[in-house]
C-alpha cells in the first residue's frame, strides 16, 4: 500500500496525498490536485445505486473550494498518454489500463490484484454520465417500441 505517516494513500497520478471523501457512506480517495478517484473494488457500483452519482461527478471534476493550481484545466492534466503502467495505491501491485465498460472512450486503470479502479480526473463524472445516459436510451426504447 502506497501510504504517508498519515496512513493516506498516494495519487497513482501525480503522487499528492488523497483525501478521503464519504459518499452515500463509502469512503472513497480522491486526489485533491489531479482530481483523479480510487475506488476500491464495488464502491463506484454501489455507489451508483446508492444516488451518489451527482457527488461523484462533482467531485471528479474539482471544484472552486479545492486548493489545487487551476492553471491547468484537469483534461489536460489527465490525458491518456503513454505513461508506465501505474502501481496500485491499496495493494502496491501493477495496474492495467483498460476501456471502461460503460463508455469506451475511456481508459481507466485496474488493478489486476485487488480489483479497484483509478479514475484519472473527470473520467468518474463521464463513466456515471454515460451510465446515466444508458438508462435513458433504455427508457425511450422502451416507450417508443413497445
Amino acid at each position: 500500500m502506497t501510504t504517508n505517516a498519515r496512513g493516506h494513500l498516494a495519487c497513482p497520478r501525480c503522487g499528492e496525498e488523497m483525501e478521503v471523501k464519504g459518499v452515500q457512506g463509502i469512503a472513497i480517495d480522491r486526489c485533491p490536485n489531479c482530481f483523479g478517484i480510487w475506488f476500491d473494488k464495488g464502491e463506484l457500483e454501489s455507489i451508483e445505486k446508492g444516488g451518489g452519482a451527482d457527488m461523484v461527478r462533482l467531485l471528479s471534476m474539482g471544484s472552486p473550494f479545492d486548493d489545487a493550481d487551476m492553471s491547468q484545466p484537469w483534461n489536460d492534466l489527465n490525458r491518456d498518454d503513454d505513461r508506465a503502467h501505474a502501481q496500485c495505491p491499496r495493494c502496491s501491485a501493477a495496474m492495467e489500463r483498460h476501456r471502461d465498460g460503460i463508455d469506451r472512450t475511456l481508459i481507466v486503470d485496474r488493478c489486476v490484484a485487488c480489483g479497484g479502479t483509478w479514475y484519472d480526473g473527470g473520467e468518474a463524472g463521464r463513466h456515471l454520465e454515460a451510465i446515466r445516459d444508458e438508462g435513458v436510451f433504455a427508457y425511450l426504447k422502451r416507450i417508443i417500441f413497445k
